[in-house]
C-alpha cells in the first residue's frame, strides 16, 4: 500500500515574498483554527517518545545542533487531577548544554495552559516559566529565579504554544486542499503572530 506523502507551506504573514503572496492571494483564504476549540484529530497524538536530530549544512558537511526527544503523555492535572495533555522535551546539545522543555495543556483542544523551560550549560541554569489563560500569556509567580516572572502579553485570540508545533501539526485534518491559520506564540518571544498552514500537493 502506498503512503501518501503531504507537502506543507507554513508561511509568517506578512513576510512572504511578492509572488508567493499573490499566489496565496488567488486562493480562499484559510479558516482561523480557534484555541480552544476541540481539534479534530487530537485522538491521533498517541503517548510516546519521538527523537530528532537536528544539525546544519556547513561547506558541504554536516554538524550536529543538538538532539530532541519529545514526549507525550495523559496524566492527571497536578491542581485539579482533570486529564491533561502533557508533553515534555529535552533537547541534548553540543558541549555539555542541556534544554528541558515542560508543557501542559487542556485535553481534547490543544489550549495551552502552562510552559516550562530550563536551559542548563557549563555555568548557568535558566529557567522561564509562564502560565496561559484565553485572554493573556504571564509569568509563573510561583517559580522560583523565574526569568519571565515579569512578562504580560495580551491574546486577545486566543494563542497555541510555538514550542510544541510539531505535535499540533499531527491533531490537524490534513487532505488536499486542506488550509488554516494558527496563531503561535513563543514564550517571552515576540507578540502572538498568525501562520498560513496549507497543504500545497500530494504524492
Amino acid at each position: 500500500m502506498r503512503t501518501p506523502a503531504v507537502l506543507l507551506a507554513l508561511i509568517l504573514l506578512g513576510s512572504a515574498p511578492a509572488a508567493l503572496a499573490r499566489d496565496m492571494a488567488a486562493t480562499a483564504p484559510a479558516e482561523q483554527l480557534r484555541v480552544g476549540e476541540p481539534l479534530p484529530r487530537f485522538d491521533r497524538l498517541r503517548p510516546g517518545t519521538s527523537r530528532y536530530l537536528r544539525y546544519a549544512v556547513r561547506d558541504g558537511r554536516r554538524t550536529m545542533i543538538d538532539i530532541w526527544s519529545r514526549t507525550i503523555a495523559f496524566e492527571p492535572d497536578p491542581a485539579t487531577g482533570e486529564r491533561r495533555l502533557h508533553i515534555t522535551q529535552i533537547w541534548e546539545g553540543v558541549g555539555q548544554s542541556e534544554r528541558w522543555l515542560d508543557s501542559w495543556f487542556e485535553d481534547g483542544s490543544f489550549r495551552p495552559l502552562s510552559h516550562r523551560t530550563s536551559l542548563d550549560n557549563a555555568t548557568t541554569t535558566n529557567v522561564a516559566a509562564v502560565r496561559f489563560t484565553p485572554e493573556r500569556v504571564t509569568g509563573h509567580a510561583g517559580v522560583a529565579d523565574n526569568s519571565l516572572a515579569a512578562l504580560d502579553v495580551a491574546t486577545p485570540q486566543g494563542t497555541y504554544n510555538f514550542e510544541t508545533d510539531i505535535e499540533l501539526m499531527s491533531a490537524l485534518p490534513w487532505r488536499d486542499g486542506y488550509a488554516t491559520q494558527l496563531i503561535f506564540y513563543h514564550p517571552g518571544g515576540g507578540p502572538p503572530k498568525p501562520y498560513d498552514v496549507r497543504v500545497t500537493g500530494s504524492e
